[in-house]
């Protein structure tokens, strides 16, 4: 027994440029090539992105293969105290240096960041009246991590 499943949604470019199309909810796609170009990029989200290359067919079946890669994911949770007072602080800025990713310490001075990225990862700490930080994450589990902020003034 085959069993076909129709994938929806899937992105299909036209390969080394940023034109192409999606499939429809039948599965179907409509791409117009121009003559020198012979190879399309196709990805779905849980299966694997194939290259094909188009002979003079115009119409044909893309067989995809399901993912067994799941993202790396870090999670990262600690606290931020007041170097000098030991205080938590609360409202400062964690984010993944490079990106929007980022979250701020709740009113104990703690945080939680998951991150769908392998390490090592770069924070970037921050908060008005200290001086900013970069912390480097190398462990895909950090559960206690402490930082200590020391004012700017």
């Amino acid at each position: 027994m085959r069993i076909i499943r129709v994938l929806a949604n899937a992105s299909i470019i036209m390969k080394n440029s940023e034109m192409g199309t999606v499939s429809k909810e039948d599965g179907s796609f409509s791409l117009n090539l121009p003559e020198q170009l012979k190879s399309i990029v196709v990805s779905a989200k849980g299966f694997e992105t194939q290259e094909l290359t188009i002979g003079a067919k115009s119409i044909f079946d893309i067989m995809m293969i399901k993912s067994n890669k799941q993202k790396p994911q870090t999670q990262i949770s600690g606290i931020v105290l007041d170097k000098g007072n030991r205080e938590s602080l609360i409202g400062v800025n964690i984010v993944v240096k490079g990106t929007v990713l980022g979250t701020v310490t709740d009113l104990d001075g703690t945080f939680v960041l998951s991150v769908q990225a392998a390490p090592p990862i770069l924070l970037a700490v921050s908060s008005i009246g200290y001086n900013s930080q970069e912390i480097e994450i190398n462990d895909t589990n950090v559960m206690d991590l402490r930082n200590h902020f020391r004012g700017s003034h």
